[in-house]
């Protein structure tokens, strides 16, 4: 029995002032809606428990917000009751109007009173009153019971007395937006929410976002019945791209896979390849600045402080006016969408070749063996030999597009901090740092890539996404949980289906570094999926009754941070760490695998998850078909990534660079000619940037300069260094993966052993980063001192360098050793791009995938290793006494100068390259074939290698 019920209450300033007062003793709010929580650890089978709805309470509530402001409205009475949620105030209502009115005003008074006694008014309450008001509304319309005016009269005298309360619902300038709360492991949210809900398809949408995690992680996507596509479009979203912006291998291994996929599909199958990353702007590094310069074509060159020419010219081809929720309301923000057509990067020409189709393969050897100029064009491929333009032998390189987006938060103003580098990673920028920066970043792809039709100029589209560590986490979330309540909630079908059905591999760096924030969740929810927040963050479950750590039990989080690795790891179709070895660790130890360690073993198929028959059990418990379960791992391909030679090569046009950057006289550099040995030019090359090391060294310590910023130059001396000096060096980002600690007690055991010996080796590292590692460098400089005196300690070098041209270059020159003294290491790139570039032989730890592709003794020195997990004092104490050992193995090899120059030449030509019969971008392309994007046949192979 629905009736209609006419009270008036006590004015609005009482009852506000009451909740306020109550707000001081309470914990928690009033629920007024159906909350699902995330499962906990120990659930077996019923995954949830749901609170069934009282509906009573929710109209009473809304009813008692109403009264306080003195207006009329309706309160549902349901089978003739109040709820006893809210007393035992249940008295069987008359048949005359008069007998309904005396019960209800009890009804009232006495849940206003009980109210107030439990005392379950939360912080912010008061402003969402605004809220009730409309839920009060959307409940008696759908009674029926509707009386034009009533309520829209309340909602006006409210909203001017909400105006003026402090923490206001929206912000300036930001349309209000309805919210509910919501709990994810404990954390209370108030998250966007639809105003009318999905209608009768709300439990099949609840449904599809709970199983969507155990979809991707296990691989249980039927692709039988997908063809290739004749075209394909893939894209590459990066937080970093070489060439752009680079803090090290997050844009090295995104710029060679475009370049490596692109080449070994040349015209076996019509493809085009675009990269998507922020337009970076203002200081992106210290001292380095990034712009925009429209040109008079109505063209704009991206400049960058330090490079001579433009990165790119750009083309502007969209504006998306975007709505955007936070946590403070709604708006409508402007973001500009650019392009750079062409863009070109080199591959190796003599290992594409047996990659080509034959009659390309035939016509570039047959153009190759005239010798005259020639350019031959594919859509994909350029391969070219113009002597007028200073080419001494044809050249092969792959096009790509480039797509920018223009916001303010990638505008990279901001202080410069001691001890921090000043990068695109920047945490002081915005509220919530990088992971803001990067969710933003997502937001903007996915939207483009749903409202590309639009307006864009170009037309763009995903066949394929290939993400780059946790920064695109975002991007597989938003294709997998947003199209899906978008789909329910009146997106266009084939529009939906295209872009949730999009392939994604997500490219794993860094277990160790996820993105997570521990505040700031509501807004980067709301930010990512907008009205849609709140059903998808209640409803983003993990595999339920797989025996989970209880922060992983969400895909969206880890316990309370909003983490985008973990969307990545539970909404991409491929995981892909960076190396085999990696890989491994990621799946086997949370010390390397972090909060993310269960989703990397069941993708890995580790433990109880080896068994078929556990995963098809899991399959059915979370509403999936059993049957299409995968025999093979095909959600988990480390690949160990390669190193193209062609990018780290000593060129003829590199040397020059060199020489004029560091101020060396024209000529000064060789370079490697095939036929002078390797140690020769290595050790040439070494003595003359030593030489300007030394000079510079001397400066510093007669107080004249400091131009490599040397820490502690009056305890630091070179003379009397020269190529017959072993120098191990170490460059790069200060941080505590590194390892520096493990190198400076190392350096402290080799002294302790070896101090009274003459031509003591060069120990040198620049970098910046952690100021604790740096003192930690300086302290062990000062510790040998005061034991052995200031002789032993004056060749540990430490220079507070970075990105100042032609340093690292240099560092690279002088090293005969590489010292890679890591704690973790995902894949390790730095070592091999060393060797190929000088010869310098890797001094390693066994961890990670340091070692993947070397041979101890070889082309490399390996130091047995002992992770930190347990016990640092532990770690430290063996591994200290461990790498001192390698550097030990590394002065005898050096002291004997034929077999040193045989490692060293065996160090300098081992291959890495992606296009290898056996290299990594192989297995990139089997696993794309897998997706059913490639065709097989790129995979063909003609073994006629040039």
């Amino acid at each position: 029995m629905v009736s209609k019920i006419t009270f008036k209450g006590e004015s609005s300033t009482n009852l506000l002032d009451k909740m306020k007062s109550n707000q001081k003793n309470t914990q928690s709010g009033v629920n007024t809606y159906t909350r699902t929580e995330t499962p906990s650890k120990n659930t077996t089978k019923d995954y949830t428990t749901t609170t069934k709805p009282d509906k009573t309470l929710t109209y009473v509530s809304s009813a008692v917000a109403l009264a306080a402001l003195g207006v009329t409205t309706y309160v549902a009475v349901k089978n003739g009751k109040l709820s006893r949620a809210l007393g035992e105030v249940s008295h069987e209502l008359a048949d005359t109007k008069q007998h309904l009115t005396d019960s209800i005003h009890h009804g009232l008074s006495e849940a206003d009173r009980k109210i107030q006694e439990l005392g379950r008014w939360q912080d912010g309450q008061v402003e969402g009153v605004a809220k009730k008001v409309e839920e009060a509304e959307q409940h008696i319309k759908d009674l029926g019971k509707w009386q034009d005016g009533q309520i829209e009269g309340a909602k006006q005298e409210l909203s001017t007395k909400i105006d003026s309360l402090s923490g206001a619902v929206k912000a300036a300038g930001a349309q209000e937006i309805l919210t509910e709360p919501v709990n994810v492991n404990g954390l209370e949210m108030q998250l966007a929410k639809v105003m009318h809900g999905y209608g009768k398809n709300q439990g099949s949408l609840e449904k599809e976002l709970r199983s969507e995690s155990t979809k991707r992680i296990f691989g249980i996507v039927d692709r039988s019945k997908i063809t290739p596509p004749d075209e394909i479009m893939v894209r590459v979203p990066t937080s970093e791209f070489k060439g752009f912006s680079s803090t090290g291998g997050m844009s090295i291994v995104p710029r060679e896979v475009v370049a490596n996929l692109g080449a070994i599909i040349n015209s076996k199958q019509k493809a085009k390849i675009v990269v998507d990353t922020p337009l970076y702007l203002g200081q992106v590094e210290d001292k380095v600045y990034y712009s925009i310069v429209k040109q008079a074509d109505g063209t704009y060159n991206y400049v960058s402080s330090k490079m001579d020419k433009p990165m790119a010219k750009l083309e502007k081809i969209d504006t998306m006016k975007l709505p955007i929720y936070t946590d403070k309301g709604k708006t409508n923000e402007a973001v500009e969408v650019y392009m750079a057509k062409g863009m070109e990067q080199q591959v190796d020409l003599k290992l594409l070749v047996p990659w080509l189709e034959k009659d390309l393969a035939d016509e570039i050897t047959k153009a190759i063996e005239k010798g005259h100029p020639f350019e031959i064009n594919t859509d994909i491929l350029r391969v070219k030999f113009k002597p007028e333009q200073g080419m001494t032998k044809p050249v092969a390189t792959v096009k790509y597009d480039a797509v920018f987006y223009k916001h303010d938060k990638f505008r990279m103003d901001g202080p410069v901090v001691d001890g921090a580098a000043k990068n695109i990673y920047n945490n002081l920028t915005h509220e919530a740092g990088e992971t803001e920066r990067f969710i933003y970043f997502d937001k903007f792809f996915y939207e483009h890539l749903l409202r590309n039709a639009e307006s864009s100029d170009v037309p763009l589209r995903a066949d394929l996404i290939i993400g780059n560590d946790w920064q695109t986490g975002g991007i597989s979330a938003m294709t997998r949980l947003l199209t899906t309540a978008k789909k329910y909630f009146g997106l266009d079908p084939k529009v939906a289906e295209k872009i949730y059905n999009t392939p994604i591999m997500t490219i794993m760096h860094n277990a160790g570094l996820s993105g997570d924030s521990w505040h700031s969740q509501p807004k980067l929810l709301n930010i990512m999926f907008g009205e849609h927040a709140a059903v998808i963050a209640k409803n983003a479950w993990m595999p339920k009754n797989a025996n989970l750590n209880a922060d992983s039990l969400n895909g969206l989080f880890h316990g309370t941070n909003l983490n985008p690795q973990t969307m990545a790891a539970a909404y991409s179709d491929v995981i892909t760490p960076v190396s085999k070895g990696y890989g491994h660790e990621m799946a086997s130890h949370s010390g390397f695998g972090g909060g993310n360690h269960d989703i990397y073993r069941m993708r890995a198929r580790y433990n109880e998850f080896g068994d078929i028959e556990h995963i098809k059990y899991l399959a059915r418990q979370n509403d999936l078909d059993y049957t299409k379960v995968p025999q093979d791992n095909i959600s988990y391909k480390p690949i160990t990534n390669s190193c193209d030679r062609v990018n780290n090569t000593l060129t003829e046009q590199l040397a020059r660079k060199i020489e004029y950057n560091l101020g060396l006289e024209k000529g000064a550099l060789k370079t490697f000619d095939g036929k002078t040995p390797v140690i020769d030019v290595h050790n040439h090359n070494k003595e003359v940037y030593l030489n300007k090391v030394i000079s510079d060294i001397n400066l510093a310590r007669n107080k004249k300069a400091n131009p490599m910023n040397i820490e502690l130059p009056e305890l630091t001396n070179l003379e009397g260094v020269n190529k017959d000096t072993m120098v191990v060096s170490t460059a790069g980002r200060i941080v505590d993966q590194k390892g520096l600690d493990i190198f400076a007690e190392a350096i402290d055991e080799i002294l302790t052993r070896h101090h009274d010996e003459t031509n003591l080796p060069v120990f040198y590292a620049q970098g910046v980063g952690d100021k604790v590692y740096i003192d930690k460098m300086l302290e062990i400089k000062n510790r040998i001192k005061d034991k052995f005196g200031e002789k032993a300690a004056e060749r540990i070098v430490f220079a507070k360098l970075f990105s100042e041209p032609g340093r690292y270059d240099g560092c690279k020159l002088m090293s005969d050793f590489t010292v890679m003294s890591s704690w973790f290491e995902p894949c390790g790139l730095v070592h091999k791009e060393i060797a190929a570039f000088s010869g310098s032989i890797p001094i390693v730890n066994k961890v990670g995938g340091l070692t993947d592709g070397l041979t101890d003794g070889v082309n490399a020195i390996f130091a047995d290793f002992k992770p930190k997990f347990e016990n640092y004092n532990d770690a430290i104490d063996f591994n200290r006494k461990a790498f001192a050992d390698a550097i030990e193995r590394a002065m005898t090899l050096f002291r004997d100068k034929p077999k040193f120059a045989q490692v060293l030449t065996n160090s300098f030509e081992l291959d890495h390259s992606w296009l290898r019969p056996t290299g990594a971008i192989k297995e990139y392309v089997k696993t794309f074939v897998d997706l059913k994007v490639l065709k097989p046949e790129i995979l063909d192979y003609t073994q006629k290698a040039q």
